[in-house]
């Protein structure tokens, strides 16, 4: 019996592995394939414009992705325009694009010679994710331009404004991981709207789930962290619908068997594997660890934080060349604390942005004191 399982899951993993080898070679054959053209017409932004020396914005130009660097009044017409929407362009676009967006998809660059200012507004999904977020980078309009920075890379996964300083700071401490979006936020989303979700049959409970994980990521820009845990998500609420439990280990593998076939470029991104890695380490090493610490909530406190910071180990060095030797302790004194600002940071930060100014600063100012905590922790244990 034994020697019939290993070998049937011998040749899943050998079927596997030719499938994710011949859809890899054809994704990126498809970024190769490539020639320059001139355009002008609609152009959707891919990404949010990203400040800098250069404003960096990735269209999709006839069903394929390319990069732009903007400068002057082309940048400032594009400035406030958000992943989704559209805009009228003229440019010229070259094959071969920066190796670090292979990822993306991104096959090219474009010049851009002129952009229209007129802004359509996408689907009405993109424009109710890009109201929200409109409407949290607003409410965090009173914090101070660092911890509002951190604050909506937390909730919604903006970290265009965040400095390279902080970034470094982050990761020297082994908490880069809270610079922006991570897989816990769908479990936070997931949990504000579990009063409703166990109300609902089977069937109607898994749609709902798929409306708003599939509206969270859009709201997220589908990172990787997020792409995995709604993945996961999804099928423990397939589980669910057929009376079937899932284990943990068992979702993580169906997730990345399925996310890496639909999209193997994922296996270039860091932030992918930092995530799947993180995942395992909890799901595997967790528990013991904390059957071996006393006490409970910390014990299951460090034990996870532990778990994620072994198992990430060999990413981190791998793409970072660096390690966190107090991360530990570093994550212990943040994570409850980033977990709260990621649970009450999104209603506060929309109450915070559509209501009066009067009120702004004073709803979004416990968050903000929460937010400086974890960037001085940061700090701190960058040393």
């Amino acid at each position: 019996m034994r020697v019939r399982v290993v070998r049937f899951a011998v040749c899943c993993v050998a079927i596997w592995s030719s499938l994710f080898a011949l859809r890899a070679k054809s994704e990126w054959d498809e970024l190769r394939n490539v020639s320059g053209f001139d355009f002008a017409g609609v152009a959707k932004l891919v990404t949010d414009p990203e400040p800098g020396q250069s404003t960096r914005v990735i269209f999709e130009i006839r069903g394929k992705r390319f990069v732009a660097y903007l400068y002057g009044s082309n940048a400032g017409r594009v400035s406030r325009a958000l992943a989704g929407e559209s805009v009228y362009l003229r440019g010229r676009t070259t094959p071969g694009a920066p190796s670090y967006l292979a990822a993306r998809h991104v096959v090219g660059r474009i010049e851009v010679a002129n952009i229209d200012e007129r802004v359509h507004a996408g689907s009405p999904l993109a424009r109710s994710a890009n109201n929200v977020r409109r409407a949290i980078t607003e409410g965090a309009g009173s914090m101070s331009p660092a911890n509002a920075a951190l604050f909506t890379g937390l909730v919604i996964g903006d970290d265009r404004n965040q400095s390279q300083a902080m970034i470094a700071d982050f990761r020297k401490a082994g908490m880069s991981h809270l610079t922006a979006v991570s897989g816990q936020n769908v479990a936070f989303i997931l949990s504000v709207f579990a009063p409703l979700l166990v109300r609902l049959a089977p069937r109607r409970r898994m749609a709902a789930t798929l409306l708003i994980v599939g509206w969270f990521v859009l709201l997220t820009r589908a990172e990787p962290s997020v792409l995995r845990a709604a993945g996961m998500s999804m099928i423990s609420a397939h589980g669910y619908m057929r009376g079937q439990r899932v284990r943990t280990v068992g979702a993580l593998g169906a997730c990345v068997s399925v996310l890496l076939l639909v999209d193997p470029l994922l296996a270039w991104s860091p932030g992918w594997w930092l995530s799947v890695s993180a995942s395992l380490g909890i799901c595997t090493l967790a528990k013991p660890i904390a059957d071996r610490i006393p006490g409970n909530r910390i014990a299951e406190l460090l034990a996870a934080t532990l778990a994620a910071q072994i198992a990430t180990l060999p990413v981190s060095l791998l793409y970072f060349g660096q390690l966190a030797p107090l991360g530990l302790f570093a994550n212990v004194l943040t994570v409850p604390v980033a977990g709260l600002v990621m649970l009450v940071g999104f209603p506060l930060g929309l109450i915070a942005g559509l209501g009066p100014e009067s009120i702004a600063s004073i709803v979004i100012y416990p968050v903000e004191i929460a937010v400086a905590w974890i960037a001085l922790v940061a700090r701190l244990f960058s040393l």
